[in-house]
């Protein structure tokens, strides 16, 4: 047991040694940064600050980036070629172009911020060496090349420019190259001396000479002149002349660049001394931070002397681990501290002298943690209340702590619980809770105290005394939890001078010898020592000039004498003018005031919730809080003072706070502000190449949002590492925010719904004191507004819009218009009515006045026809064609009569039962010969031959008839009638094989006089009118059925019983005066060669109609060959055939009609010499226009006088003799001057052309010109007769005797010169040919010419 408390007592004083090591020695309150606040590793080998503000901590476990808030950890990712490739980061470097560096275990790695990706450093050597090995030092040289240190491969140097990698490594014979390929360090000095460390380096150091391109190894001495093995781990500057070098076993020595000496410091086993130093840097001029496997050394190069910082359970805000690697001083001068196990210590920015105090077990301390009371003796050191811990004094020069506190064994405090101390003399009062008014002999140490209530000098409620306070007039008083008391020296008691019912907190004598007595919950009172009168001022809430609460705190007196109090609800300031309080607002949450004190224009607040600096000038605000070095943020009441040093104690419930308000300084950093984050509906937004953010937060400029992303937050952040919590942010959204919101620390700005749009985001932030950044960090946000809030879609609607407007612009206008054409279109009828009505008027009435001459044609001729046997065949033919076309002319007219009797209602119908098999049967009977004749098949198909109908018989005749008339013209080769019974109706069919009814005209045939368009069938166009009226009388109907090419179907329905009508009795052989149309005569086939007689002319007829075409050929026939054809297709076969003189087409006919046969014998080369004479029963201007344009010579309208026609034909005749005799007879005439059309112009030129080129080749035949002319022999022969009149030789023979003309006219060549020149092989043949076409000789014509 003894041995165990040996140990123990051992223990102890270890502890308590450290402490008071500590004691002295601390320069810094760190924050620990562990594995708990999100570091990847607590073993940190590596730490910086990028160019944007960002701290990195290069860990064991992955690269860290730090905000202030948050870690960001980047770490390896297997199949992830952008992140890094390696988790042990053991250098990094931001070089002068901002490329992020970062030596890993395995090599070198660049970092993108853009997109926070990686990427490796694949660059080689010249013999294709990489890095590849664990990299201890990354460092710029001024020309910008990168140097990089390796554990196994030596130096490595990248020059940037050239983009070439070098390799530098030990070699063991040359004395000029690294001492080991294993480097512990690499630094570049302030002079750019590049300084290598390896591992077993035997007490030297290399240095590379850029000159020669090599490292010189130099030997490292003593100041003695002795060697030294020292291994050496880090290198920093000193002055111009030395630097200080860390080893593993000999402290930190400085060595002299010049002369390679050393001296020591901190050397093991020496006060402070220090071992493996791992890191240094200069934290300000003069003052190194040393790092080491000892603690972190804070040493003064001047004084030599140096504090060592380790780490200590009794101090939360000592170092979290002992092993000190990386250190790093930030922008802001903060200091950055990377420990082996600990993770990152971070130590603010000094702000001034702030020292704090606590209570602890196990070295010497005050006596308690919660404070509340302090009183200052003579000389400066301070004695100390609290409310755990007893009576405390604190020795101001040598920082030790003396404490009292209760012990029933001896002489001692009655109670620990003190809540107010004065000093009178030598004696200490101290009033306590519960414990009595104690007084303390400061010379003695001899306590004693008035008991309460033990005599009736003392009042009962001396018990508990809450504050003592001593006035200009030596009074004292004492404040209660009861009542007020005033100390009667002569007697050695106490007076109750005021009953408050409360306890009165503080006590205080203005400059007017007012005496003010706070307390907790009555206000404050004022006692006036002239006149002995009392004043209460307490809370009145309908008037803001009272107190902002009855909770008093504190009291205090400025340098002006202006009363301020402490209250639970802020400050108070009382105006003398109006005899009441001002209240001061103040900037904290919590505005519960403990104390004030007054201090060099300043007030100094003590809160619960932190210590608020007032400028009484400005009235500016500052608050500190823990995080600023202070002890606590929570504060005791009226546990202030203002010490004659200047030094300000405040209490707190952990210890109490030393401070300097004299060199409490501003943080003036002014910290960047970076965007750190972009969330939609709550969740983080992953960096994605064609996702919202293609980059980072903090780089991009623009972020593009569709309008389902309603809900978006930006995190942003202050870049100031001080006191975060206290930094303060406001932001404002352009395009939504009218100004600029200020969030406090708020580090996120929400925004919902908004409206689609361009905005831009600014964010400004400050640092913990206020110092903002005026220049804000800002974003363009882009909302892409939904498909119908387009830009598109308001052109849309626009465009919908002025539609609409348009349309019903354009409807009113066409319901206008509508009505107006209505009632155009009425009148239209009306009038057509009218001309309809003249029409049929004047053809019914011309159709009576022929009927007449019809008749008195028919009867004659029935007479002549009769004795016509013994009249010539000719006559006899004539006679025929006679009688047919009258007979056609009498049905035409009596078809007029009866469309309109039916269209007036006159035509009466005769309804009957008849039996509609017979009736059929009949048209059957009279139809077929007709139709046979054609070469057509004719059926009729009725199964039920019983079928009775009431009907008219002659109008369902007329009706069937005319169907059956119609298929007889358009059939190809069948015609089929059926009739059958359905639905109490008969359905009559009459179709055909023909080439069918557009759907077009299938709506138009049943009207008055149509006909269908290029039919070129003769005929009024009242057939299907007038049977259609017939039908409808019969309240039946007809329709049609057709196809293109297919055939068509006449369908006509008529009910078996007529409604209200009584059918008469069935009439046997009706007899209709509808006439059945005659066959045309039978003629020769239009196609068949007719027997040429030499010497006539040759004429085409081009005629469909057989006995108009039967007509000209016996017309013609005595004086012209004749051949004929049915339609122009036939007759351009007629045309291949033989050579013709002349054409005559008429225009309507079928297959090709004469405007189509005209033009293609017109452009036709071999045939359009042709003269072509168009007969036509077309009358109208146009017609006539299109059949000029088409090459037609001559149009003649039907009907025609066949002399007019004989004479035309014979004048076209011989104007082509004249131009064919003066083209042979007269020299100079050119040869396309035969020619009667533009295309015959250029035939004739083109040969011409050619004969000329060949005109002195007398073997120039007419086989060589056919094929040049591209024509056949025979073609060619036939169009030269026909144009000339002369053979393609004679051709040939005039045109060089033309030629022979022309030059003869130029008098240049004689005549036999000439003679050969137009290819003649004899003068003499020559000058007969000459003569004999132009009938003069050439000798003559060239004297003429003279």
């Amino acid at each position: 047991m003894r041995a165990l408390s040996i140990v123990r007592y051992i223990k102890i004083i270890i502890v308590f040694l450290l402490s008071y090591q500590w004691i002295y020695a601390e320069q810094f309150k760190f924050i620990h940064y562990e594995v708990e606040n999100g570091l990847s590793s607590n073993t940190v080998r590596s730490i910086i600050q990028d160019s944007r503000g960002f701290m990195w901590f290069g860990t064991e476990n992955g690269l860290n980036r730090f905000d202030g808030y948050h870690v960001k950890v980047f770490k390896n990712i297997i199949g992830d070629s952008t992140s890094i490739g390696n988790n042990y980061i053991y250098s990094l470097l931001e070089d002068s172009k901002k490329i992020f560096w970062i030596g890993t275990d395995e090599g070198v790695y660049i970092y993108n911020p853009e997109l926070e990706q990686f990427r490796y450093f694949a660059i080689q050597t010249d013999n294709g060496t990489k890095i590849k090995s664990n990299i201890t030092a990354i460092a710029e040289a001024p020309n910008g090349n990168i140097w990089f240190a390796t554990l196994s491969q030596g130096v490595f140097c990248f020059n940037k420019q050239t983009q070439q990698l070098k390799q530098y490594e030990s070699i063991s014979d040359k004395s000029n190259s690294l001492i080991s390929n294993t480097i512990l360090y690499l630094h570049i000095d302030n002079q750019g001396s590049i300084w290598v460390a390896s591992q077993q380096n035997k007490g030297t150091i290399n240095r590379y000479n850029p000159e020669n391109d090599q490292f010189i190894t130099y030997q490292i001495a003593k100041m003695n002149g002795e060697s030294c093995d020292l291994r050496i781990y880090a290198i920093e500057d000193g002055d111009e002349d030395n630097l200080w070098i860390g080893t593993w076993n000999h402290g930190i020595c400085q060595l002299n660049k010049k002369t390679l000496k050393i001296e020591s410091f901190l050397v093991p086993g020496t006060p402070n001394g220090i071992s493996h130093v791992h890191y240094i840097t200069e934290y300000q001029p003069g003052i190194l931070l040393v790092g080491s496997d000892d603690g972190l050394a804070y040493f003064d190069t001047k004084t030599k002397k140096a504090e060592v910082m380790t780490a200590t359970e009794l101090k939360n805000s000592s170092l979290s681990n002992k092993f000190i690697y990386p250190i790093y001083k930030d922008r802001e001068g903060g200091v950055w501290v990377g420990t082996y196990h600990g993770g990152v210590n971070y130590a603010a920015p000094m702000k001034g002298m702030i020292n704090g105090y606590t209570h602890s077990d196990y070295s010497n301390s005050v006596g308690g943690n919660i404070i509340s009371c302090f009183c200052e003796d003579p000389s400066g050191n301070i004695w100390i209340g609290s409310d755990d811990g007893g009576l405390s004094y604190f020795n101001t020069q040598n920082k030790k702590f003396t404490n009292y506190q209760p012990d029933p064994n001896r002489n001692s405090l009655s109670y620990h619980n003190i809540h107010a101390l004065f000093l009178d003399n030598e004696n200490l009062w101290i009033g306590t809770y519960s414990g009595n008014l104690n007084i303390l002999n400061t010379r003695t140490g001899k306590f004693s105290q008035y008991f309460a209530d033990s005599t009736d000098k003392i009042p009962s409620d001396m018990s508990s005394v809450y504050s003592i306070y001593k006035d200009k007039q030596n009074n004292i008083w004492v404040g209660t939890m009861q009542s007020i008391l005033r100390y009667d020296r002569p007697n050695d008691g106490f007076n109750k001078v005021k009953e408050t019912g409360t306890t009165t907190s503080c006590i205080l004598q203005d400059s007017d010898d007012n005496i003010w007595f706070a307390t907790l919950g009555k206000g404050l009172f004022c006692f006036n020592p002239k006149t002995e009168k009392w004043e209460q001022y307490t809370l009145n809430p309908d008037d803001k000039n009272t107190l902002s609460t009855n909770q008093i705190n504190s009291l205090c007196l400025d340098d002006k004498q202006q009363l301020w109090v402490g209250t639970d609800n802020g400050i108070c300031r009382f105006d003398k003018t109006i005899g009441n309080f001002v209240r001061v607002p103040l900037n904290i949450s919590q505005a519960a005031v403990t104390g004030v004190v007054f201090n060099l224009g300043y007030l100094w607040i003590s809160t619960i919730n932190g210590l608020i600096s007032y400028c009484l000038e400005t009235g500016k605000q500052r608050i500190f809080f823990k995080s600023d070095g202070l002890q606590s943020d929570q504060y005791g009441v009226n546990a202030v003072l203002l010490a004659s040093s200047g030094l300000l104690y405040l209490g707190t419930t952990n210890g109490f706070c030393e401070l300097d308000t004299r060199t409490i300084t501003l943080n003036t950093y002014i910290p960047p502000v970076v965007i750190t984050n972009l969330q939609v509906f709550n969740k983080d937004v992953k960096i994605e190449e064609k996702g919202i953010l293609p980059q980072s937060t903090t780089s991009i400029k623009e972020i593009e949002l569709s309008y389902k992303y309603n809900v978006f937050s930006i995190e942003y952040v202050s870049l100031s590492y001080s006191v975060p919590a206290k930094n303060q942010y406001k932001y404002k959204l352009e395009g939504f925010d009218k100004d600029w919101n200020f969030v406090g620390n708020q580090r996120k700005a929400t925004y919902t719904n908004l409206p689609a749009g361009k905005y831009k985001f600014h964010v400004m932030g400050s640092n913990n004191d206020g110092v903002w950044n005026e220049e804000a960090t800002t974003v363009d946000i882009i909302i892409h507004p939904p498909f119908w809030r387009s830009h598109l879609a308001y052109f849309i609607y626009i465009i919908s819009v002025i539609g609409l407007v348009c349309y019903i612009i354009y409807a009113m206008k066409l319901r206008t218009e509508k009505r107006h054409k209505a009632r155009m279109l009425q009148l239209s009828v009306e009038k057509e009515k009218e001309l309809h009505d003249a029409k049929i008027n004047f053809f019914t009435l011309i159709a009576h006045e022929i009927r007449t001459p019809v008749s008195l044609i028919i009867g004659p001729l029935e007479k002549i026809m009769e004795t016509s046997s013994t009249l010539p065949t000719t006559i006899q033919s004539a006679l025929n064609i006679i009688d047919r076309n009258s007979q056609r002319l009498l049905s035409l007219v009596n078809q007029l009569l009866d469309f309109r009797k039916a269209e007036q209602g006159a035509f009466v119908i005769n309804f009957s039962e008849q039996n509609m098999y017979e009736l059929l049967q009949n048209l059957y009977d009279r139809f077929k010969p007709m139709i046979e004749q054609k070469g057509i098949a004719f059926s009729f198909d009725m199964p039920d031959k019983g079928i009775m109908a009431i009907v008219d018989p002659e109008a369902i005749t007329k009706v069937i008839s005319n169907l059956l008339t119609n298929a007889t013209k358009y059939a190809s080769g069948k015609i089929t009638m059926t009739c059958g019974i359905h639905n109490r109706a008969v359905i009559i069919k009459v179709s055909d094989d023909g080439r069918g009814i557009s759907e077009l005209e299938q709506n138009n045939i049943f009207l008055p006089f149509y006909q269908i368009a290029q039919s070129h069938k003769p005929g009024t166009g009242l057939g299907l009118s007038l049977a259609k009226l017939l039908v409808d009388a019969h309240h039946g109907m007809i329709e049609v059925e057709s196809k293109a090419e297919q055939g068509t179907t006449f369908t006509v329905t008529i009910p078996l019983e007529q409604p209200n009508v009584a059918p008469a009795k069935s009439k046997k052989d009706i007899v209709t005066d509808y006439t059945v149309p005659e066959e045309e005569p039978y003629t020769e086939d239009a196609t068949s060669q007719l027997v040429v007689s030499s010497g006539r002319p040759t004429l085409l007829i081009v005629e469909d109609n057989t006995d108009m075409r039967s007509f000209l050929h016996d017309s013609f026939k005595e004086t012209y060959n004749i051949l004929l054809a049915e339609n122009g297709q036939e007759g351009l076969e007629q045309l291949k055939k033989q050579p013709v003189d002349l054409i005559i087409s008429d225009v309507m006919m079928p297959v090709m009609d004469g405007f189509a046969f005209a033009k293609e014998v017109k452009e036709n080369v071999s045939y359009s010499h042709i003269p072509l004479v168009l007969l036509t029963a077309k009358t109208d201007n146009i017609s006539k226009v299109t059949g000029i344009k088409s090459g037609a010579d001559a149009y003649i309208e039907k009907p025609f006088s066949t002399q007019v026609l004989r004479a035309q034909i014979e004048n076209l005749l011989e104007s082509r003799k004249k131009l064919r005799k003066k083209f042979s007879e007269m020299p100079f005439v050119p040869l396309d001057s035969v020619a009667v059309n533009k295309a015959d112009e250029q035939f004739l030129s083109k040969m011409n052309e050619i004969i000329e080129k060949n005109i002195s080749n007398v073997d120039f035949s007419i086989d060589v010109l056919a094929e040049q002319l591209c024509i056949s022999r025979s073609g060619l022969f036939a169009k030269i007769k026909t144009l000339a009149n002369v053979t393609p030789n004679e051709l040939i023979q005039i045109v060089r005797l033309k030629k022979a003309a022309a030059l003869l006219s130029e008098n240049k060549y004689r005549i036999n010169e000439i003679c050969y020149m137009v290819g003649f092989n004899n003068p003499s043949y020559f000058a007969k040919c000459f003569q004999k076409q132009f009938g003069i000789k050439p000798g003559e014509f060239v004297n003429g010419k003279e």
